[in-house]
């Protein structure tokens, strides 16, 4: 890059074009420009470049060729723009070496042909200070995001507004002006309508630019995410009739993740475990699954871990009370499931369990009956062998003593059937 003067003074040049032509930069500094010219393009230089500075002030992609400190002649792409600078006339120039500018013409070829392979869309997006629009650029993937050619866009970029869904556009002008207005990246999903594809759904992300004009312009990639959207929403249905279905059935149920964290409670559980689904998700297990032994009132062994330890079903075991957020007991059975991915690796468990209070209950007076007379309330017979036989065998292996006391009661059968069981 060289600037010259309205006598062809060279006025200022940078270390690029010194290097170019063999020179320094004091050597450059003051030379005449027919100097840096070879004696065939002086003339040329005067009568076609010149004069077409002096006409439009500007001149754009002529072949010169330029003479370097040692005699060779460098052929060059010469650019130049007249200005009037504290009312001195200038001209600056931009000269391209010939086979860099063929460099740049294959590395743009190949930019180019990359974009048009991308899926989706790479563009440029102009919002002019007077509300007016355009795409100063759009790749040829624009045909398929819009069903509009990129030359279409480049005049005006209406014609993608009126393609955007109804219910979508108040959505799209704002997120633009709050982009602009602020500068931060325009990123949103949303509908356009199609002539040939009917209703599609796009992704855009644009990263804005302000411009010395007032006007903004956005460096962006656009894509179809339709197929996307209908898989989201065929995973939310299933998630949400899997939710219904959950929340209906009358066992409580929880589910964690591998990390043994609640991810889910259904009412039940909620209402068993006293935490809200809100409260509760992200909590370790044990915190909202608080069980002891019934009887020892010992910690019980968490059957989430105990599940994705065997990698299998598991239950919980016998005489589990559930002690809730509030301080409620609740005597509970469950059972564990590890759930796996199809590469047979575990995502998390669910856990189903009840309260079975009454079940309890009604088992442990079966037990008893089992065991006791129901005249008396005592042992009866097959309870008194079993103890028996326990403290016979304590005491071997422990060494323990233990007492038998016989009590006969005189004429008992007498009194029972004179009396009745009330004596």
């Amino acid at each position: 890059m060289f600037i010259f003067d309205s006598n062809l003074k060279l006025v200022a040049a940078n270390q690029t074009l010194a290097k170019m032509l063999g020179f320094s930069l004091d050597e450059l500094n003051n030379k005449s420009l027919d100097q840096l010219l070879t004696s065939a393009n002086r003339l040329m230089f005067h009568m076609q470049v010149m004069t077409l500075l002096h006409l439009h002030g500007r001149v754009e992609e002529i072949a010169i060729i330029l003479a370097g400190a040692d005699g060779k002649t460098i052929p060059v792409i010469f650019n130049a723009v007249r200005r009037n600078i504290d009312g001195a006339v200038v001209t600056e120039c931009v000269v391209v070496r010939m086979n860099e500018q063929k460099r740049l013409e294959d590395e743009l070829f190949r930019v180019k042909k990359a974009t048009e392979q991308v899926p989706g869309a790479i563009y440029q997006f102009l919002l002019r200070a007077d509300g007016s629009s355009c795409f100063p650029y759009a790749s040829e993937g624009v045909r398929d995001v819009y069903e509009l050619s990129p030359l279409q866009l480049q005049k005006d970029a209406c014609l993608t507004f009126k393609r955007l869904h109804p219910d979508d556009a108040e959505a799209i002008n704002q997120g633009i002006a709050d982009s602009a207005k602020n500068l931060t990246v325009w990123h949103q999903e949303y509908r356009v309508i199609l002539p040939k594809r009917g209703i599609r759904w796009l992704e855009c992300n644009a990263i804005p630019e302000s411009r010395a004009d007032d006007s903004t312009l956005w460096h962006g990639y656009i894509k179809d995410i339709t197929e996307r959207k209908a898989l989201e929403l065929a995973l939310s249905n299933e998630f949400e009739r899997t939710r219904v279905t959950l929340s209906s059935i009358g066992d409580a149920v929880i589910a964690t993740n591998d990390r043994q964290e609640v991810e889910y409670l259904n009412p039940i559980a909620e209402k068993l475990t006293g935490w809200a689904l809100a409260d509760a998700i992200g909590l370790p297990v044990t915190t909202v699954f608080n069980i002891v032994n019934q009887f020892t009132r010992e910690v019980a062994k968490n059957p989430i871990a105990h599940c994705l330890d065997e990698r299998a079903i598991v239950g919980l075991a016998r005489d589990t009370v559930l002690i809730s957020k509030d301080g409620n007991e609740y005597a509970v059975e469950d059972s564990a499931a590890p759930i796996f991915t199809a590469g047979d690796l575990i995502v998390g468990v669910v856990m189903v369990f009840r309260d079975v209070a009454g079940q309890r209950i009604l088992r442990q007076e079966v037990e008893r009956r089992a065991s006791h007379d129901h005249l008396t309330g005592l042992a009866n017979r097959a309870e008194f062998d079993r103890v028996l036989l326990e403290m016979f065998d304590s005491s071997i292996s422990t060494g323990v003593s233990h007492a038998l006391c016989c009590i006969d009661l005189d004429q008992f059968k007498i009194v029972n059937d004179s009396c009745g069981h009330a004596a």
